[in-house]
């Protein structure tokens, strides 16, 4: 490698520099704070473990966006996620309910899409152990809250279940192969090849409901348009069709300000998740800011399988979503005293510091920095009164 290329940072990896570095942090310890408030306590694993314990229930494309070493022993984390599951499984055991959140960075292989970086920092909440959709819908609550605090107005809350299209792919009977065609036909509502697909050895009726399934999307009456249209669907499906209806009157319940949009035909994280899913939208990004949903059983490989649901958010990307630019930090230069003063001046240096103030001592030969607009000025007799004055420059 060339020295001038050296400092180049590898593809789709960004580094934050003062003061939006600041602001990320910030950003973390008010959502952290949020989570705090809602009662989940923080974890924070690490950054490498052994490949099978990270990419435990991960679907075959997270496991492709994790890197392994060499023999393909160890890895570093894609997702936090599993590691969640493996504390819930075996390093805090817990017979009820378990709220566990989490920040820190994750690593993937190559973006996910053109926009993406390859090093996020996710956030996110999780609850295990509890069945009933009253979790679900604490948790949407939170990443609700969690959406405003970062400055997004509106966000659009998108809810869809996976069982819905499980069930009906489950019954058409197609090999692994042609069911994996029509899967990416639905998710991109690319209906004629979908159709081609399904080819003319399935069920009608079966074929239609496939493909009205990306239509059935929307506010007020998806779900009664979606249980006319899957009117003799297998069972699972319209069990899940009853736990979105119940899904919705959990959200007014807890109070939830957004009305969902509903959307069958959206199968994102599908391979990962196994019931409900949700997912957040906001003005001026063309991704989604925040998704989740059902992972029931994810622990089963640990040893202990339990019912679970949860969401991550990637804090750059709300970073970008702010409204208000970060604001510039202010902060007090204090050169040293000449003469025998110093250990009143260190006394200064403290007090101003416990009193939350920004102080930078001088170093020999420095100005003060550009963010510096007061000066810690030294009396000029002893036992003199010490003063903070405007910074004229």
């Amino acid at each position: 490698m060339h020295v001038d290329d050296i400092w180049r940072l590898p593809e789709g990896v960004v580094e934050l520099l003062p003061p939006q570095a600041f602001q990320l942090e910030e950003l973390r310890r008010r959502i952290l704070d949020l989570c705090a408030a809602h009662g989940y306590e923080l974890v924070a694993p690490p950054l490498l473990e052994r490949a099978p314990s990270l990419l435990v229930g991960a679907g075959e494309d997270l496991a492709g966006l994790t890197f392994r070493t060499g023999d393909g022993a160890l890895a570093v984390r894609s997702d936090i996620t599993p590691q969640t599951a493996r504390i819930d499984a075996h390093s805090r055991l817990c017979e009820g309910a378990q709220r566990l959140c989490y920040a820190g960075s994750v690593l993937h292989t190559r973006s996910r899409h053109p926009l993406a970086a390859r090093e996020l920092h996710q956030l996110g909440a999780e609850i295990y152990g509890v069945e009933a959709v009253a979790a679900d819908a604490e948790l949407l609550l939170l990443m609700s809250e969690l959406l405003h605090l970062a400055g997004i107005a509106e966000p659009r809350l998108d809810l869809g279940h996976a069982g819905v299209y499980r069930a009906l792919a489950v019954a058409t009977g197609l090999g692994e192969v042609a069911e994996r065609r029509l899967f990416d036909a639905i998710e991109r509502k690319a209906l004629d090849e979908a159709h081609t697909v399904l080819g003319g050895d399935i069920d009608p009726q079966l074929r239609q409901m496939l493909l009205t399934l990306p239509s059935l999307r929307g506010r007020g009456d998806v779900l009664d348009r979606a249980e006319r249209c899957l009117d003799g669907a297998p069972s699972a499906a319209l069990s899940a069709l009853a736990e979105l209806r119940e899904l919705l009157v959990a959200l007014e319940a807890v109070g939830v300000p957004e009305v969902p949009y509903l959307d069958l035909g959206e199968l994102r994280g599908y391979r990962y998740h196994t019931g409900l899913l949700f997912a957040a939208y906001a003005d001026g990004c063309g991704q989604v800011v925040a998704h989740g949903g059902r992972c029931d059983g994810i622990g089963a490989a640990y040893g202990r399988s339990r019912p679970a649901t949860g969401f991550s958010v990637d804090l750059g990307c709300l970073l970008a979503l702010c409204p208000e630019p970060p604001t510039p930090p202010t902060a007090i230069f204090a050169p040293p005293p000449v003469g025998g003063q110093q250990a009143i001046w260190r006394q200064q240096l403290s007090r101003l510091r416990i009193s939350g103030e920004c102080v930078v001592t001088a170093l020999p030969g420095e100005s003060a920095p550009v963010f510096c607009d007061r000066l810690l000025k030294a009396p000029q007799t002893e036992g003199g009164e010490w003063r903070v004055e405007p910074l004229v420059s």
